[in-house]
């Protein structure tokens, strides 16, 4: 359903100051500038040996593997986490739990030579077992507010970042995803305010542990805000308390619903996605890519069937022999395709506060019931807004 805002764009008058503009509105009216003070907090100390497990298991994969970059390493154990904790229900807070047998982790070993990937892949599992057992009711008790424990968290400030560090665990974000992070958590209201330090460190701390920093790569910010402006996008399908721009998102993590996630989009009802309009900017899997277009088509048929507007601004690469395109671009609710060129347009990383030049081709997909939902003139104001970085961290210093 398109939603007027009673905000034109013109041909004539739209430039980068127009989106700078709307961004400064859009963000100032969320977050305002206001900046939270540091503390030190007490931390769960079976919660921190959890966490020193997985980040030991993750450096074993990689030494029993013998795959010497730690970034390839750290691609295969993100792809393998992402994927198990996005499609299959889990039972413990991080390590996957479901029996679903991972082929695509066995061809990523031998493809970086490892000699024996089956007995790999055995350990992981084996050991993904032992850590689970071993953290037993930890994952209710963390649900249930139960991150209080004897090892401190401590907070300081460093120059444009915030450092967190627990038990020799240590980890940074800009202040302003800080400062966003604070105003997420109060206005989920789910635990105490005065803890809240707690559960930034945590929430870090379990994204960092995916170690793979492309995952917080975002859709720029004057993007999202023409998106909202013009068609009352307010909701990502994909994201995270890190680099979510919406108070309404979808995420990876139970213990994200202290900042506001409704959940994971895989295990979310269709009752969430009736009519409306979504944007969608899944980790580039090609897994989750496909099981997102498959589920995005059936919910765009019952939406057609009752009579409903539903749109999904779909963001993804442009690679070649890629299944999930060719099912967009062949269904009747795709209306338009924006292609972005490689080295032309940006995406935001909020992990370091900076944008990045995408080295690929990037396409922005609309798929909806109303086959006007996206015109020319939103189509210019978009590519505008992708090709033209504004550093916006200043705002909330």
């Amino acid at each position: 359903m398109h939603v007027s805002t009673g905000f034109l764009i013109s041909s004539t008058t739209l430039s980068i100051d127009y989106v700078v503009l709307l961004f400064l509105r859009h963000y100032e009216a969320i977050y305002g500038s206001k900046r939270n003070e540091i503390h030190i907090f007490i931390m769960n100390k079976q919660l921190i040996m959890h966490i020193k497990g997985i980040q030991d298991l993750r450096k074993e994969l990689g030494v029993r593997a013998n795959i010497k970059r730690e970034g390839e390493v750290s691609k295969i154990w993100a792809r393998w986490i992402i994927t198990h904790r996005s499609l299959f229900k889990q039972d413990y807070m991080y390590l996957p739990s479901d029996t679903e047998y991972d082929y695509q982790l066995l061809t990523e070993l031998q493809t970086k030579g490892c000699d024996n990937p089956k007995a790999i892949y055995n350990f992981l599992i084996e050991s993904c077992l032992v850590l689970n057992a071993k953290c037993g009711s930890l994952k209710a008790e963390m649900e249930s507010g139960g991150i209080h424990g004897s090892l401190p968290v401590t907070l300081h400030e460093e120059g444009k970042y915030i450092i967190l560090s627990c038990d020799g665990i240590s980890d940074k974000l800009p202040i302003s995803v800080y400062k966003k992070m604070g105003r997420m958590y109060k206005n989920a209201g789910l635990a105490p305010e005065n803890i809240k330090n707690k559960y930034i460190w945590l929430i870090i701390t379990f994204y960092s542990l995916l170690d793979c920093k492309g995952l917080q790569w975002a859709v720029p910010s004057a993007v999202m805000a023409i998106l909202k402006q013009d068609m009352g996008c307010d909701v990502e399908l994909f994201a995270s308390p890190i680099n979510s721009l919406h108070m309404n998102y979808y995420s990876l993590f139970p213990q994200d619903k202290y900042f506001g996630s409704r959940g994971n989009f895989f295990h979310a009802p269709d009752s969430h996605f009736t009519e409306g309009t979504f944007q969608v900017n899944p980790p580039f899997i090609v897994s989750l890519f496909v099981k997102t277009t498959e589920r995005i088509l059936d919910l765009l048929e019952k939406a057609d069937s009752a009579g409903k507007n539903l749109t999904f601004i779909y963001i993804m690469p442009e690679w070649e022999d890629f299944s999930a395109y060719d099912m967009v671009a062949e269904t009747r609710f795709c209306v338009r395709q924006i292609k972005l060129e490689a080295h032309q347009h940006y995406y935001y990383q909020y992990s370091t506060g900076g944008y990045i030049k995408a080295r690929f081709g990037t396409l922005v997909i609309f798929l909806s019931t109303d086959m006007k939902c996206c015109g020319n003139e939103l189509e210019r104001a978009i590519k505008i807004a992708f090709c033209q970085p504004f550093n916006y961290s200043s705002l909330f210093r």
